[in-house]
């Protein structure tokens, strides 16, 4: 008879089969935010980084250690993806230990949730500052539920010091942290009424303000201005209609704080199933205090970042909620996991809510609904298997199993896989482009290419940064003419990236100029992909 396998060992294949899921999840650097904190992580590394007001470059924790592997290991686009999947390492390793103390079972199932979200696999591949946030947040509040049990004073000072640099730390990555200092707030008063944890908090605050002072001090230091940054976020506004609610209707913004949230999370790919799990444990909560005050703790904090992240407003200027995006939502994530890992561990115990689950199920089933028939958001068909799974426990709950619980993961397995044969590699808007901008310049030495305005602000990240002298590439939304002087050393082309020009008319109204749309009409692509047509119009 072989042994069942521990569960250190479980949770290291998990962490092998996590390092794989990102190798396959890596989709090169984005014409997007990621391009601005791989460029700042490039200057930095070259000693030639300047400090300016906009975010990109005050978000230390993003791009800083990023810089790090760039001198040490050069500038690759896959060098820039080892930080994001460090700290993704790191969550998975501290959920793990953190919950072992409740029960192995539970600490391998949330593992397991965590490590197979197609949200963070994706992010664990991505130089963005979202799951870094997530991570010390995260890193953070295990650090203040520890402490807790903590008796001596030893004990409390290093959580203490551990809680305020992780937090630090996510506050470097993005200012998000800020929706948290009210909930901490609230558990440092209520403990001072009580009496308890008093060295903790000491610690806290000596440590924050070490910490934050230090914080301040840089900025005092190189700009003469200790509340910099602080009034760089003030004056921060995104009005873009896809991340922001300015300019919205009466009946958007009433939708969007009333019905709006329960609809994107219920039928999200990434949330719908933990939501579906984790309301199943908040039902029920043992009379065991110690198992009682760990759940409390969690559904606390759980309520409170669904309270902020449904009201609470990204602008101190004027009101704008937190836009629907998924990755905006990603502190939600841990806490849902921990609840839907007590779910599967104790599916047995929760027998008495059948009414409660049948219920919630058919609130589930509209939110779906909706989000198909409305918004054709059809990866919304992925939440569905899970409403279905307990709307069948709750109405055949004597006759299934526990057994069941493999089958969660099985479609989000099955999705991961997708993602190896989809991208490896060479299937992804970064790929794609990079390979034909190198292939045209290296047979061509003078060139000048009109393209949309990404591409001409930001393509030398193809060139890992070192782009040739011999290449010019122009936005073609500011040209006021073409010269197709035939006398000129120049070759002419115009670069079209198919994808990204629907995107930019359909959200900015940017066009192809006629004149450029003339100059190409009849001519066959010089060089092409599924995604890139070049066409010269030299004369």
């Amino acid at each position: 008879m072989f042994k069942r396998p521990n569960s250190i060992f479980l949770f290291c294949l998990l962490l092998l089969i996590t390092v794989v899921f990102a190798y396959f999840n890596q989709q090169g650097i984005l014409l997007s935010d990621q391009y601005l904190y791989a460029k700042n992580a490039y200057l930095f590394a070259e000693g030639n980084f300047e400090l300016s007001p906009s975010v990109f470059s005050n978000r230390f924790a993003v791009f800083i250690p990023t810089a790090w592997f760039i001198k040490l290991l050069g500038m690759e686009y896959w060098v820039v993806s080892i930080w994001p999947l460090l700290t993704f390492v790191l969550l998975l390793t501290g959920t793990f230990f953190y919950l072992r103390k409740q029960s192995p079972q539970i600490a391998l199932w949330a593992t397991v949730f965590l490590a197979t979200n197609p949200l963070l696999i994706k992010l664990s591949a991505d130089l963005l500052p979202d799951l870094i946030l997530a991570v010390f947040t995260t890193l953070a509040m295990y650090c203040i539920q520890l402490a807790q049990s903590v008796k001596n004073t030893v004990s409390a000072f290093r959580w203490s010091f551990l809680f305020a640099l992780c937090f630090i730390i996510a506050t470097l990555a993005k200012e998000t942290t800020a929706f948290l200092l009210p909930f901490i707030g609230a558990l440092m008063l209520i403990d001072c009424i009580q009496k308890k944890n008093l060295r903790f908090w000491l610690g806290v605050i000596v440590s924050g303000l070490l910490l934050g002072g230090t914080y301040l001090a840089f900025y005092q230091l190189h700009t003469g201005d200790l509340l910099y940054r602080l009034k760089g976020i003030e004056q921060e506004h995104n009005i873009s209609k896809v991340w922001s609610y300015y300019g919205s209707s009466t009946f958007e913004i009433l939708a969007r704080l009333t019905y709006k949230p329960l609809v994107f999370l219920l039928s999200s790919q990434y949330y719908s199933y933990l939501f579906f799990l984790a309301f199943i444990a908040l039902l029920y909560f043992k009379k065991e205090q110690q198992e009682r005050s760990f759940k409390v703790f969690w559904a606390l904090y759980l309520g409170y970042l669904l309270a902020m992240f449904w009201w609470g407003s990204t602008s101190l200027k004027g009101y704008n909620p937190m836009p629907l995006q998924s990755r905006m939502w990603i502190l939600l994530l841990p806490p849902l996991c921990i609840f839907s890992a007590y779910t599967l561990v104790h599916w047995k115990t929760y027998v008495n809510f059948r009414f409660p689950m049948i219920a919630f199920c058919l609130i589930a089933l509209a939110c779906i609904g909706s989000a198909l028939w409305w918004h054709h958001d059809w990866e919304a068909i992925f939440a569905l298997y899970f409403v279905l799974l307990l709307a069948g426990y709750a109405v055949f709950q004597q006759k299934i199993s526990s057994g069941w619980a493999v089958f969660i993961l099985l479609p989000l397995l099955a999705y991961q896989g997708l993602f190896v044969f989809k991208y490896h590699k060479t299937k992804t808007a970064y790929f794609y482009e990079k390979n034909l901008i190198r292939q045209l310049t290296n047979s061509t030495d003078n060139l000048v290419i009109y393209s949309d305005d990404k591409l001409a602000g930001k393509y030398d990240v193809y060139f890992d940064f070192a782009p040739p002298s011999g290449l010019k590439i122009l936005d073609w939304n500011t040209m006021q003419k073409v010269s197709f002087d035939s006398s000129s050393k120049n070759k002419l082309f115009v670069w079209i990236n198919r994808q990204r020009v629907k995107e930019l008319n359909t959200r900015y109204g940017h066009q192809l100029p006629q004149v450029l749309a003339k100059a190409i009409e009849g001519k066959k692509p010089v060089l092409e992909n599924q995604q890139v047509a070049v066409y010269e119009i030299t004369k």
